[in-house]
């Protein structure tokens, strides 16, 4: 396992590795695209994404995880090429619908490979921690990746795309070299969308750890929109800002890597009550001011994006009692937190509208702590032992 386990960690390090993030907005104006259609795009986005979602994390569970990663990593290479040769709405249509398909092809796909690869030789209580670990990876390639691409778009607003494709090309070959675990090639067969939902269902726990994961997720994505005009306003450039969320996302990096450690100290039920509090926060600070130091917020920010990951998808891992739609239920967990997000985006454009950029932090901000008091709210009604619930799944034919 330990030659699988570096080949895993280079896959998520190359996989997410997007250097086109900082340059995506001038990027798209200099092609001709007009605000509001970079706005559409960016729903377009949302709405394939929730379309594939769950039929691709059923297809990791059919195919294989392997296969599925592959595929993934091909989709947003042909992607990021579409992006750099395209000049009209429906070209960069086109490859959003790729890229959509390829981050969904890997959605579920990897995390299940961890836990299942682990498990293959009685090692899954090493999950979090192994997790934790490949989730470090993924914000380090992604923190690199934006701190170069910010520098590569002083040359040319195209060349991070070209370099991006050449990085999930890599990836496609890393995952080549992958190894399927040896249960989930026994396992395949069987109608896994229909008994990954009703476990889903069925299950508070899952349930509950499903909308907590989507209150996160939309204030840590918004983050992508709101982080740039935040720190251009503050006086820094394209380069700068590439340069800020590169070193954002290496502290992530260490963050998630040392999740298990943070889990530990602090307990499990806090920290679910500390990091969206965290973030809220500081959206609510952002808002009352935009200058050099909102940086430090950012970093704070950044932190508890680390921690997020891992938790999050431990804990959904305890909850899934069959391999067979592991994969699947992940892929519907990440189906309810982007149609969340989707539901979400809205309602931040129209405090933009209506307040600016100080309108939306605000939003975000009081958003993200109405969700916290009502999470908090529906976990002390749970019980304290939850059972999980059986899925009912046919044997592979």
């Amino acid at each position: 396992m330990t030659h699988r386990l570096k080949l895993f960690y280079l896959y998520r390090f190359l996989g997410e590795s997007f250097f086109f993030v900082p340059a995506l907005w001038p990027f798209l104006e200099s092609r001709g695209l007009a605000p509001a259609e970079i706005l559409l795009l960016n729903s377009f986005f949302c709405v394939v994404v929730v379309v594939f979602e769950v039929p691709t994390g059923a297809l990791a569970d059919r195919i294989g995880r392997r296969p599925a990663m592959m595929l993934g990593s091909l989709a947003m290479a042909v992607a990021c090429l579409t992006y750099y040769v395209s000049s009209s709405f429906a070209a960069f249509a086109a490859a959003e619908a790729l890229l959509a398909l390829g981050l969904t092809l890997m959605s579920g796909a990897d995390s299940a490979y961890l836990y299942d690869g682990l498990a293959d030789d009685d090692r899954a209580s090493e999950y979090a921690r192994r997790e934790g670990t490949a989730s470090g990876f993924k914000h380090a390639g992604y923190a690199i990746a934006c701190a170069a691409g910010g520098l590569l778009a002083r040359i040319d607003l195209a060349l991070p795309y070209l370099v991006t494709a050449a990085t999930c090309a890599a990836a496609f070959v890393a995952a080549c070299f992958l190894r399927e675990p040896s249960h989930v090639r026994r396992a395949r067969g069987g109608p896994r969308v229909r008994a990954a939902v009703s476990l889903v269902v069925r299950s508070d726990r899952l349930r509950y750890l499903i909308a907590y994961s989507a209150l996160v997720f939309c204030l840590v994505r918004v983050g992508l929109y709101l982080y740039q005009p935040a720190l251009r306003q503050a006086g820094y450039d394209v380069a700068s800002v590439g340069l800020i969320l590169g070193g954002l996302h290496m502290l992530a990096a260490w963050t998630s890597h040392r999740s298990g450690g943070v889990r530990a100290t602090v307990g499990e039920h806090a920290l679910m009550t500390i990091l969206p509090l965290i973030l809220a926060a500081g959206y609510l600070v952002l808002s009352q001011a935009a200058a050099w130091w909102c940086v430090t917020v950012l970093v704070l920010q950044a932190a508890a994006n680390g921690v997020y990951s891992p938790l999050v998808k431990d804990l959904m891992q305890r909850e899934i009692p069959d391999s067979r739609v592991r994969a699947t239920v992940l892929s519907v967990e990440s189906m309810a937190r982007r149609v969340a997000f989707g539901l979400f985006t809205p309602l931040v454009a129209a405090a933009f509208g209506a307040g600016g950029l100080p309108g939306a932090l605000l939003a975000s901000g009081a958003a993200g702590l109405a969700g916290t008091i009502l999470l908090i709210g529906l976990r002390r009604r749970e019980p304290r032992e939850v059972a999980r619930a059986e899925v009912a799944i046919e044997p592979p034919s």
